[in-house]
């Protein structure tokens, strides 16, 4: 079952009406500034294949690190690389850290499109998150519990204002300003480690894990995902939610593939990314102001392009902040 996704009412037919609110003028200031310290890394001279976790002929895969514009970093290894074809596979926000694949020569440019476009690439991310306080919008928050998840199923588009906002499943097909349309989008999520604080000093994470021994990186437990229960429309208010300043870490699984998706589908039932402003998430958390949104991509999966009985799987190490944790 997937959490329910209400239409608004539209005090104007012309256009759906999104279900997410826009982002606030403060919160404008902090993203700006953050675009800002940004630049620093585009004029610098960081050398990106110290961040190297994964290499072929054909592929390229780095530990991008948090605050580089991915068009930084293919243009960085293309000047590193000038005897090859460097480009991007895929992207991550600027603000995002984690598995970033790129691609070494057109063959591997053609075919590993190909298999995002059909939907062959597995994502799995990480996200340290605080529940909203109550701000009398309705949430269909889920009462997460270790080895429970969810289905966020909605729509996705740009409102008038040029930003990414939510929008009902009704409105998926139905057009918006600028002539695009609304896109499904849907995200599973699953509990990785509950009532996170800093100071707890402990971890306790809801999937054991183990070591991919081709990278030697920590990569959760297939295993524990599958034993997980989802959430029915009925029981997604049942039981008290989470303390607005408890934090939880939940692993993202992208089904879909739309700009700012985790973030969005994050904020939507009520548990933004600590540090995403733009998405009502908390600057200031656990004592600490966060420069960036926590979102980590963990591993990316998918078929080899050169032989289809083989599967290539790239892990990034996890950040300081998917330690934290108490033990349940």
């Amino acid at each position: 079952m997937t959490a329910p996704c209400k239409r608004a009412p539209s005090p104007d037919q012309s256009w759906p009406v999104p279900i997410t609110p826009v982002p606030t003028e403060e919160a404008h200031r902090i993203e700006s500034e953050r675009a800002q310290a940004a630049q620093s890394c585009e004029t610098g001279d960081t050398d990106f294949s110290q961040y190297i976790v994964y290499e072929d002929d054909w592929l390229l895969a780095i530990d991008k690190p948090v605050g580089a514009y991915c068009e930084t970093v293919e243009r960085k290894l293309a000047a590193a690389y000038p005897k090859e074809r460097i480009v991007l596979a895929h992207r991550l926000d600027r603000d995002t850290g984690g598995v970033l694949l790129l691609t070494r020569c057109p063959q591997a440019t053609k075919a590993v499109g190909r298999t995002f476009t059909e939907g062959l690439v597995k994502k799995s991310y990480l996200a340290l998150c605080c529940p909203t306080k109550d701000t009398g919008v309705e949430i269909a928050r889920p009462n997460f519990r270790l080895k429970d998840e969810v289905v966020v199923s909605t729509g996705h588009g740009r409102s008038k204002f040029g930003l990414w906002r939510v929008y009902s499943e009704d409105d998926v097909g139905a057009k918006l300003p600028g002539g695009s349309k609304v896109r499904s989008m849907e995200t599973r999520f699953a509990v990785y480690s509950n009532n996170v604080s800093s100071s707890s000093g402990e971890t306790s994470r809801a999937a054991e894990v183990e070591i991919d021994s081709s990278h030697g990186h920590e990569r959760p437990s297939t295993e524990a995902s599958s034993n997980a229960n989802t959430h029915t429309t009925s029981q997604l208010n049942a039981g008290s939610p989470a303390q607005p300043s408890e934090g939880i870490i939940l692993r993202a699984y992208p089904v879909t593939g739309r700009t700012h998706q985790i973030r969005l589908h994050a904020a939507h039932i009520g548990y933004p990314l600590v540090g995403d402003v733009r998405y009502g998430g908390p600057e200031v958390w656990d004592s600490r102001k966060w420069t960036n949104h926590l979102l980590h991509a963990m591993e990316l999966s998918f078929p080899d392009p050169r032989s289809i009985d083989k599967t290539i799987t790239i892990a990034a190490k996890l950040p300081e902040w998917a330690c934290y944790g108490s033990k349940s």
